[in-house]
């Protein structure tokens, strides 16, 4: 018998949520052991048997509302339940929705403004009403802010979530938040209404200019109370011109600088309000995961430094604040400083540049109090507190805030540093969704990046929810566009004209008008945010192709490049060893090859030409910047990598361009040497060559620079540069380097889809792919995503008498197989093989000095020793100096390498060190000296 579905939702909303649209689609997912419906009818019903409908067809994903449209405040319930073969299977557990206010005509309140206190040097404002009520069968609060806002009915809290409303493009939209409030009221008695209103993204700093009030310079409050009564009356209790509003005790308050808080009594300035502008219009209501509250973490280590100060350290990398709980400190002053880590012990504030992350209070009695700034937040690891000795410090608490994201993907396999990596990932990812996806937490920065996240998309969507994150960031992204098509650098966009005045804005970065709504296409199957994207992405499309020109070489002008190529140098990121007109032209013709596959779906008669434009953009870049035998202009591992990954070449020139990537590789000693574009896919490059070994050699290497560099050295974040801090725990410029940022996590798509082997075949996952890399370097893997039609799941392991796999693919989602000894092709349940695929031999696991060059670099410890070896001899300068020299002799034993290798002090120094060599790579590591 058919099961019952289950997990039935509105959009991207869970059950119960207030909906904010007139005609929400539905999704659910079959039930696991229920036969897939291929053929078959779904009956969905509104309320408990008044209107059914039947949809035909087997979707469960984003379906078509199929009643007429709801109006404001509608109510009700939903059930669902399908036909297969002819019986009807069981009626899906109802779901609850309610509809907030959908029209500018619900809205009576007007945004209120203060009158004489509130400015932009002084406290934050409270603005207050009370009223009175009859009986109370239900109430709802309607509620935005220019600002950020914390309201309170009765003294008692709305909601938890904060910072809201989050941040927006204000002048074009300004989300509202809903909320059931009804047992906050008291009925028949005097009720009040409190809401503090702080700077926020609206008047507080934003970018590194300093500038504040980008959007306005006064706060403002638009507020609706509407209580029912039980005969269905209603009574509405509006924001205007007789709310009152006074000072609060946050004395100042910033997003980047931190908030000063004096709880001392004092008699409160109060004042009027005004009526501000007209706003309405662009409100809309909130769709998307508010920030909140996710962890609290206790100290790993509190202690006190020299100077009498308290140093914290929370052990990890995180947003949010410190929470201290103090007591017997009447009118003591306490700050809190953060920092994302320590140099010679103290607290390193450069790298906030001008951000002061600093949290002041000065308390008002001897009684316990627990203090928390909450308009604010700020990126650490470390706080050092002064003013409160430890005796009087009850509790410490690390408060980790983020956007509330339903987390939908794991990893896990054998080697620990990877797991490590990939929870750093992670923990970046949640530090750095904040609302928006910026890209760090911690300077006077925090921007949405559009080539950050164009490039950590499809790692985000497999890790988190992202639908209504993306869907709200798109529409921005729309809103914020410049009549030519011009995409801004960051979304919303506040720095304006800063950068590149008058440009086209950058390759690569402003291409997130077409990746990100494809990528999100990918995960969730939502054509309709395809549709919604459809202008704007073609627009950017036709401005950049304009400044391309005829001959479709996009050169000159401002360009990001390959940002933050580790050989840039520190004060030009963009110029790295590969040209940046090479690094434009390549990522748009990936550009225009992505909005050919959009158009498939959202304009289907665009397709054609769009795929003549791609190839007539590979004929150009092929012609500018590759020889006849294959080698590419810049001759650096990222040229390779885009001429590779475009499909550009013939087949002699891709095999010779294969050969120097690895060449090149192989030379650096498969560190990085790639920028935020190139990384995103040089994994992928290698695997289109046939070169996965060497990918997870890349992978796996802890030399700087690398990923797993960072975990040797005790990251517990992506670092925004590969070198952000060096083996001698040297920041590198400090001026621009953040130690959590997500952009160089963007790795975590391709450990996903090749470690562990999953991936989407078809939009939303009907299809999956399982493709794992069954390397010799991992002995296991499994990873796992909630995908909207359930959770897929692959998990492999080797072994000495081959590789057992298990995959479990949901009702409704089949699966396209690349795994030796495994069918090519899956339905859905749940599937065990063991294929003949012995254990792979790892040559030389021993310290065999039979083991090739190329391998001993590849061993994350001998590799080290190896290096380490030649410079301690002399016969490298450095680490990269080592590299160049082994390059040539990739390919031979260890044990030849002493009589081959070109270096004079090397030959010179003969049996002595070639017994050097030997004994190095066996157990520990011997003192040359005494040779």
């Amino acid at each position: 018998m058919q099961a019952a579905p289950r997990g039935l939702r509105l959009e991207h909303l869970a059950d119960g949520a207030f909906v904010g649209t007139p005609t929400p689609r539905l999704s659910w997912r079959w039930a696991e052991g229920s036969a897939t419906p291929q053929r078959s009818q779904i009956e969905v019903e509104l309320g408990h048997g008044p209107d059914v409908r039947t949809i035909e067809g087997s979707r469960s994903s984003l379906v078509e509302w199929p009643f007429a449209p709801l109006g404001s405040r509608a109510r009700g319930t939903l059930r669902v339940r399908a036909e297969v073969d002819g019986e009807w299977g069981p009626w899906s557990d109802p779901a609850s929705f309610e509809t907030t206010l959908l029209e500018v005509d619900d809205w009576e309140a007007v945004l209120i403004e203060p009158v004489g206190v509130g400015g932009l040097d002084e406290p934050a404002p409270i603005f207050s009403t009370v009223f009175e009520t009859g009986d109370i069968e239900s109430a709802r609060l309607y509620i935005t802010a220019h600002g950020v806002f914390e309201a309170e009915i009765n003294g008692d809290r709305v909601g938890d979530e904060i910072l809201s409303p989050g941040w927006t493009a204000y002048r074009s939209r300004l989300r509202f938040l809903t909320y059931d409030v009804t047992t906050l009221l008291r009925s028949g008695q005097t009720n009040s209404i409190d809401v503090l209103v702080g700077n926020g993204w609206y008047r507080g700093r934003l970018g590194w200019s300093g500038a504040r009030a980008h959007y306005g310079a006064s706060l403002g409050l638009i507020a609706q109370l509407e209580v029912t009564r039980p005969d269905g009356s209603r009574d509405t209790f509006a924001t205007g011109p007789d709310w009152a509003v006074r000072e609060s005790h946050v004395i100042a308050d910033d997003l980047y600088d931190g908030v000063e808080v004096d709880l001392r009594p004092r008699p409160p300035r109060t004042a009027s309000v005004r009526v501000g502008p007209e706003i309405r219009r662009v409100l809309f209501p909130s769709f998307t995961a508010p920030i909140r509250e996710l962890a609290r973490l206790a100290p790993v280590e509190v202690r006190k430094t020299g100077d009498g100060a308290t140093l914290v350290d929370f052990g990890q990398n995180f947003t949010g604040w410190v929470s201290l709980r103090v007591a017997g400190l009447a009118s003591r002053k306490i700050e809190i400083r953060h920092a994302e880590i320590l140099v010679d012990g103290a607290l390193a504030t450069e790298t906030l540049r001008t951000a002061r992350a600093l949290d002041t209070y000065v308390l008002a009695a001897d009684e316990a109090r627990t203090l928390e700034p909450r308009l604010t937040f700020h990126g650490f690891r470390y706080a050092e507190i002064r003013g409160a000795d430890l005796e009087s410090i009850h509790d410490i608490v690390g408060v980790v805030i983020g956007s509330d994201l339903e987390r939908t993907g794991w990893f896990q396999c054998s080697n620990e540093r990877v797991n490590r990596l990939h929870d750093n990932i992670v923990r970046s990812a949640r530090s750095n969704l904040i609302d928006v996806p910026i890209d760090c937490p911690q300077r006077d920065e925090r921007l949405g990046w559009t080539g950050d996240l164009q490039l950590f998309a499809p790692a985000a969507s497999f890790l988190f929810d992202m639908a209504a994150m993306l869907d709200s960031w798109l529409t921005d992204l729309r809103c914020e566009q410049h009549p030519d098509g011009s995409v801004p650098a960051v979304i919303p966009d506040v720095i304006g004209e800063l950068i590149a005045p008058g440009a086209a804005r950058g390759a690569g970065f402003s291409d997130a008008a077409v990746m990100v709504p494809l990528t999100a296409y990918r995960a969730y199957g939502d054509a309709r945010l395809l549709e919604q994207q459809w202008e704007s992405a073609s627009r950017w499309v036709r401005r950049a192709l304009e400044a391309a020109g005829e001959d479709r070489i996009w050169e000159g002008g401002f360009q990001w490049g390959d940002w933050l190529d580790p050989s840039a140098p520190s004060g030009d990121p963009s110029q790295g060893s590969t040209p940046v007109d090479l690094v434009a032209t390549a990522a748009l013709a990936r550009t225009v090859e992505a909005l050919s596959e959009l158009a498939s779906v959202a304009s289907p008669d665009d397709v054609p030409a769009l795929r003549d434009e791609h190839s007539r953009l590979l004929s150009a870049f092929t012609k500018r910047y590759v020889t006849h035998d294959g080698l590419v202009l810049g001759d650096s591992v990222s040229a390779y990598v885009f001429a590779i990954r475009l499909a550009a070449l013939d087949p002699q020139q891709r095999l010779r361009a294969a050969e120097r990537l690895i060449s090149l590789l192989r030379g650096r000693g498969y560190r990085a040497s790639t920028g935020f574009l190139g990384t995103a896919q040089v994994l992928d490059a290698l695997d289109d060559i046939g070169a996965s070994e060497i990918a997870m050699r890349m992978l796996l290497t802890d030399r700087m620079p690398s990923w797993l560099a960072q975990v040797r050295l005790g990251a517990t974040t992506v670092w925004e540069r590969w070198d952000s801090l060096d083996d001698d725990g040297v920041v590198n410029d400090p001026f621009m380097t953040s130690f959590n940022h997500f952009a160089l996590g963007s790795v975590a798509d391709w450990i996903h889809r090749r470690v562990g082997g999953l991936a989407p075949a078809a939009p939303g996952y009907r299809t999956a792919r399982i493709a794992p890399i069954l390397t010799s370097s991992i002995s296991s893997a499994s990873v796992r995503h909630e995908s909207p039609h359930g959770e897929i799941s692959v998990e492999w392991a080797r072994g000495s008498d081959g590789v057992t796999v298990d995959i479990i693919l949901p009702p409704g989602v089949d699966a396209v197989v690349d795994i030796p000894g495994v069918p090519g092709r899956l339905p859905s349940g749940r599937h065990h093989f063991r294929t003949g695929t012995p254990q792979a031999s790892s040559r030389g696991d021993d310290a065999s000095a039979d083991r090739l060059v190329e391998d001993v670099l590849a061993d994350e410890d001998q590799g080290t020793r190896l290096i380490d070896l030649l410079v301690r001899l002399g016969i490298a300068d450095d680490d990269d100096d080592a590299y160049r020299r082994l390059s040539p002799y990739a390919s031979m034993p260890v044990r030849d390498l002493a009589d081959e290798i070109a270096h004079p002090a090397f030959r010179a120094a003969g049996p002595f060190v070639r017994r050097a060599f030997l004994e190095s790579l066996g157990e520990g590591r011997p003192d040359v000296r005494t040779y």
